[in-house]
């Protein structure tokens, strides 16, 4: 008998899979926002129950397992303002590890809106922006700068906007792949959180 059964094992099965398989694809790219209808009322209340029952070890199993996993917790931790994670999901975002669930990374600390988040941020664009053949979440992560800095009147995306700065130079050789326009991710980040607020303010 092979006593030697890897952590994910027992993670993943202490874990309730209505946590994951309903809600990741939702959360990925925001994918919420473009339901409607039974769809839109059919996850809000679904999210709302789990935002009701969720534990903070559960948090922590999920964000030590796969992307689908780490995205899920991820949101979670930021829809309920759980600031005690924002050192491992910072530890999480800046090595940029697995696919997507940076996404998730960059609005739970967006979510914690916090000198400490912001800080995991900058690190993440300090180290990545320079290296312009890497498409990996600046976008999200520079939203989600902008956005704190929105909120808390604090300033720390202006050294990366400014004329022929970092953000300028990373996405100049990228127009023709589309989708990187910092502008157009502002918004549907503003979007995210108006959504987050209408819906799960209260949990």
């Amino acid at each position: 008998m092979n006593l030697a059964i890897p952590f994910k094992f027992f993670a993943m099965n202490l874990l309730n899979p209505n946590l994951v398989k309903p809600h990741y694809l939702q959360f990925l790219h925001g994918n919420f926002l473009r339901l409607e209808g039974e769809e839109l009322l059919s996850f809000v209340t679904s999210m709302r129950r789990v935002l009701s029952e969720i534990k903070p070890s559960q948090i922590e199993r999920l964000l030590q397992i796969a992307w689908r996993e780490q995205l899920t917790g991820a949101w979670l931790a930021g829809l309920k303002n759980w600031t005690q994670f924002t050192e491992p999901i910072g530890n999480l975002l800046v090595p940029s590890v697995t696919c997507y669930a940076g996404q998730g990374y960059c609005f739970a600390l967006a979510s914690f809106a916090t000198d400490e988040s912001a800080g995991y941020l900058c690190r993440y664009l300090d180290e990545y922006l320079p290296q312009i053949d890497k498409f990996y979440d600046q976008l999200w992560a520079m939203s989600a700068l902008v956005w704190i800095d929105k909120i808390k009147a604090t300033d720390y995306s202006l050294k990366y906007l400014e004329p022929n700065g970092l953000w300028e130079q990373f996405v100049a050789d990228k127009t023709k792949y589309g989708g990187w326009s910092l502008e157009n991710q502002n918004q549907e980040f503003a979007r995210i959180m108006e959504f987050r607020d209408k819906w799960f303010g209260d949990v």
